[in-house]
């Protein structure tokens, strides 16, 4: 209570009797895939935080952080298609086959059908040498920011800092030999604002890196990472005379080697160079010369467009020195790692990035476990995502399983648009190719068959043709799941028209869509839309449309999609909109203003149009008294809130009568 000392006026604040409850998004999208690159939530990193599933406003967004198409996915394709159908946000979930995390630097596992994160261990500069053996403790793990091949192609070069080269580096990111980042004036120091891990870790979009200070350093100073490798190449004619250098970054994909050959001339003029990577070799390059006079100096070749590795002449080579070679050596080969380092120690210990066995049909990597925070349950921590598909995914135990989380989740906020079928995306590009369950008597079968299926969900048949961007031949086509389509398109309806609008009829185009796996008339619908098959259908003049509204549940009340969807919006709109009420005092004060910003909230979405009858009184109810919280309620903390609603529900059916009208004769 304020007090009054003096005489006067006093001015107070007084709080609205009205606390507006704001309207929840019903329109973000969680998508469940298979991606090329990307955070994987559940996936245990090293180090660092726990990968989430982010958020992206953009099919732009989506490539930068997942990659682009593949023909073992049809996520991105999926992705597209919502944006490109009026979709704004959506969470992504990337799902992989993944094992317990090895050590950085660990050797790649025999079992390649888990996933793993490529990474390198970079050594102190001050160690470790022939003179310091036991200096093999690496300084610095770099690791990628998430787990798969796509690593394989980053490369860390670590140089001298511009500032001050005695005490700090810089750090270099290439991709495919390309500088994608670059950090300078780092330090080892975490007691500085140039620390290596808070500055790479909080700007880099590839790596993650984690230091430590080698124990026999004499100083903080003097633990940096090792500068790139030189190695030295000798003549043909000077086995002890080096006549080459070649210098390379840390290839994240395992260890980088050369082998050098000399031409077929007598004596060998020209050499030819090659690149090599677990004995894959990545660039080659004839016929190259030691005369810089020469088209084909090797610099000129080499140096300009090689992704891994730079050459340079060692000052006093003359042409009687021979070509450079690596014949004679172990495997006619030259591993590119630092000369002084001690018998069986690298510059960098490296584990490539694996992909891992790629997710099936029907895999149950898809739905996920709640101990790990995987595939579904990535979005047991996400309170807005509304719309929920794993495009291509359209098997009971997917389906099911699906609407069964979507019905489970903690506020019951959640919507599942399911596909018919399953089609192996390898295969969906080959003319004609159609899903298992595209006969018509064997998808109504299938929906009959369904498991367990609920109001929490909705299935869609048939799947849809479409151009695709990475096809071959003249104007490639693709066989999509229709669950992007559909996702994109209950989010323009709700946007445009509102939650409680039913997300078909003829305003309902699918952008996109050239063609599909069915032709579906009147009298196939007959028999799919009693059991909530939702049929997809092209009609003169609209196009291909989505033509069916109704969920799997079994009870009448809630058949429809749009009256399940409306009490989503309705209970996680006025969840979020009443917690200032908790540990109010439990009496008719609080009961009163319960009411009243129930009302309010309510009487804005009938003078909306979301609810059936002509007047509020008619449209929904809110009640919050003592018959609702009796005194025993009270006594245990607790206050009962009724509310109730007249939902619109679709007009399927209209029904035109005709009559011919009787002109009698005047009496």
């Amino acid at each position: 209570m304020p007090e009054y000392l003096h005489p006067g006026v006093y001015v107070q604040e007084v709080p609205a009797s009205v606390k507006p409850i704001e309207g929840v998004s019903t329109s973000t999208a969680g998508f469940v895939g298979v991606a090329a690159r990307g955070p994987v939530p559940g996936f245990v990193m090293p180090f660092g935080e726990k990968p989430k599933a982010p958020l992206i406003t953009s099919f732009t967004e989506f490539t930068r952080l997942f990659g682009s198409y593949r023909k073992d996915s049809f996520l991105a394709y999926s992705v597209q298609n919502f944006f490109d159908n009026g979709g704004k946000r959506a969470y992504i979930v990337r799902v992989v086959v993944a094992d317990d995390p090895k050590p950085v630097g660990s050797p790649p596992p025999a079992d390649t059908n888990n996933a793993q994160l490529a990474a390198v261990a970079l050594y102190d500069r001050e160690q470790p040498t022939s003179t310091n053996p036991t200096g093999s403790t690496p300084s610095m793990a770099v690791i990628a920011q998430s787990p798969g091949a796509w690593a394989n192609s980053l490369a860390i070069s670590i140089q001298n800092a511009t500032a001050d080269p005695d005490h700090h580096f810089k750090l270099v990111v290439l991709d495919g030999g390309s500088v994608v980042e670059a950090y300078d004036d780092l330090s080892m120091d975490n007691n500085t604002d140039s620390f290596v891990e808070n500055v790479v870790n909080s700007r880099s979009a590839y790596i993650m890196v984690k230091a430590s200070v080698p124990a026999t350093a004499t100083n903080i100073a003097d633990a940096r990472p090792v500068p790139d490798p030189t190695v030295a190449v000798n003549g043909l004619a000077s086995v002890s005379s080096p006549v080459l250098t070649i210098q390379a970054a840390a290839s994240m994909g395992g260890q980088l080697s050369v082998k050098l050959t000399p031409g077929a001339e007598t004596p060998p003029t020209t050499f030819r160079l090659e690149v090599l990577q677990g004995g894959k070799t990545l660039e080659t390059y004839n016929r190259l010369s030691m005369d810089p006079t020469q088209a084909n100096f090797f610099s000129r070749k080499v140096n300009p467009t090689s992704s891994y590795v730079q050459l340079t002449e060692v000052p006093g080579y003359a042409s009687s020195m021979g070509v450079p070679t690596t014949i004679g050596m172990p495997g006619d080969t030259q591993d590119l790692s630092y000369a002084d380092m001690p018998a069986g120690i690298k510059n960098v210990s490296k584990s490539p990035g694996v992909d891992g066995r790629t997710p099936g049909e029907g895999d149950m990597h898809f739905l996920g476990r709640s101990d790990l925070g995987t595939g579904l349950h990535a979005f047991d921590s996400v309170a807005d995502v509304n719309i929920i598909a794993i495009p291509g995914q359209g098997n009971d135990l997917t389906i099911s399983g699906g609407m069964a989380y979507c019905k489970n989740r903690g506020l019951q906020d959640a919507f599942f648009v399911a596909d018919l079928g399953l089609l192996d995306p390898a295969i969906a590009r080959t003319p004609g190719v159609v899903p298992d369950f595209n006969d018509k008597n064997a998808a109504r079968d299938f929906v009959k068959g369904l498991s367990t299926p609920n109001d929490y969900g909705a299935i869609y048949y048939p799947w849809v043709r479409v151009s695709d961007p990475i096809g071959r031949g003249r104007n490639p086509t693709i066989t999509l799941p229709p669950s992007g389509f559909i996702a994109g398109l209950y989010a323009r309806i709700d946007n445009s028209r509102g939650v409680f609008k039913a997300p078909a009829g003829t305003e309902t185009g699918l952008a996109g869509a050239l063609g599909l796996c069915a032709d579906i008339g009147d009298a196939d619908q007959d028999s799919m839309n009693p059991i909530g098959l939702n049929v997809i259908r092209r009609f003169p003049i609209y196009g291909i449309v989505s033509w069916g509204t109704r969920t799997l549940s079994a009870d009448s009340a809630w058949r429809y999609i749009p009256v399940r969807r409306m009490a989503i919006f309705l209970r996680a709109s006025i969840y979020h909109g009443i917690q200032w009420a908790v540990f109010e005092p439990n009496d008719a004060p609080l009961w009163g203003e319960l009411r009243l910003n129930i009302k309010s909230f309510m009487s804005t979405q009938f003078r909306a149009g979301a609810f059936q009858g002509s007047t509020p009184g008619d449209a929904f109810f809110v009640q919050c008294d003592a018959t609702t919280t009796t005194q025993s309620d009270i006594d245990n903390g607790v206050v009962n809130i009724l509310v109730g609603f007249a939902p619109l529900k679709p007009a399927e059916f209209v029904v035109l009568k005709l009559s011919q009208k009787v002109n009698l004769p005047a009496a």
